[in-house]
């Protein structure tokens, strides 16, 4: 096996201080269990169960070993968590994110995120510019967008594929833009008609759709400069919905209500020039959602894919750079705002 190094275990452990806080594991997840209507044993998804056993026997390993290295002391093999455990904590940090209602452009229960006044209203400045996109008959969407001009708006390449190509094909021009769902449901701006598209990345996956009208605000600030390293704080904003691929418990967490505007808050696993692994909640709906920097309030990534609590996948910021029609059309929607 690897030797994890002091950092690495100082890492985790600041994941699962922010996921339990004090409470320990074996006592925090039978709770949230209870919340969801879970039974014991259900699996949050293929090959993933919340063993809060497990994962506290790995919870406990841990600050075991970071107690050792503190003291310059080398863990026995015995003191390092096993690797099924460590998998099972994985599974319930991950099942410990929250996904918060937007109300009227703030976020609702803002205090469990523990930000910092100025990262939250900078966060919340960013909240209008962000959209679900479906279709004129119903205010449920099918995917998330987000504003990156006042008629530019980011989203991922298969949520294109899907509307125009998908099981029940619509021209794009069928599409619109509303950013106002929320939890409230209340209309306050009128869906904008989706023009068409203005360009897509050759190689990843995200592109960005001219809308008829302006949106309700400039176009979110991206960050292509800014290195996310692992255990940076992140939050995922967007509109999760039902489909088949949810587990049903989340059902019952989510209680019913598709589609609105949530904020996930979660952390970098990991992350490379072009994509960025994190651990925050999303579902079905939530593919084109930013990925926003939890201190700075900036837009480091768009959401493409995820397996509940198993993994989540975003394309970074700066790949718009690296590709210089997208970098120009985007400079070109900023200043025409």
């Amino acid at each position: 096996m690897s030797w994890p190094t002091q950092s690495e275990v100082d890492r985790l452990l600041r994941r699962i201080t922010t996921a339990f806080g004090e409470e320990p594991v074996a006592t925090a997840i039978p709770r949230r269990k209870q919340i969801v209507f879970m039974n014991p044993a259900t699996a949050v998804a293929e090959g993933a169960v919340v063993d809060e056993v497990a994962a506290q026997r790995a919870a406990d390993a841990v600050r075991r070993s970071a107690e050792l290295m503190a003291r310059n002391e080398i863990p026995d093999v015995s003191d390092l968590p096993r690797a099924a455990d460590l998998a099972a904590l994985e599974v319930c940090i991950r099942f410990m994110r929250p996904a918060l209602y937007v109300k009227g452009d703030r976020i609702a229960g803002a205090q469990q995120l523990k930000l910092s006044d100025t990262s939250r209203k900078a966060i919340e400045a960013l909240l209008p510019g962000i959209g679900s996109i479906g279709f004129p008959e119903s205010r449920k969407g099918v995917a998330t967008g987000f504003l990156v001009g006042r008629r530019a708006l980011a989203t991922n390449i298969h949520v294109i594929r899907a509307i125009t190509t998908g099981k029940q094909p619509r021209p794009l021009t069928d599409a619109v833009v509303r950013f106002d769902v929320e939890w409230d449901e209340l209309e306050r701006w009128k869906a904008i008609r989706v023009v068409g598209e203005i360009v897509r990345h050759p190689t990843l996956d995200w592109a960005l759709l001219e809308l008829a009208e302006d949106g309700p605000r400039p176009g979110l600030p991206l960050d292509g400069a800014l290195k996310s390293k692992p255990n940076d704080r992140l939050l995922v904003v967007g509109h999760p919905n039902d489909d088949w691929r949810t587990p049903t418990w989340a059902k019952a967490m989510y209680a019913g209500n598709w589609g609105v505007k949530r904020v996930s808050p979660g952390a970098v696993l990991r992350a490379d020039d072009e994509l960025l692994l994190h651990d925050a909640s999303t579902l079905g709906g939530n593919s084109g959602s930013p990925v926003i920097d939890a201190e700075s309030g900036r837009v480091v990534g768009i959401h493409a894919e995820g397996v509940w609590a198993l993994e989540n996948t975003a394309v970074r910021a700066g790949t718009a750079t690296t590709f210089q029609a997208m970098d120009s059309a985007i400079e070109s929607w900023v200043a025409r705002c």
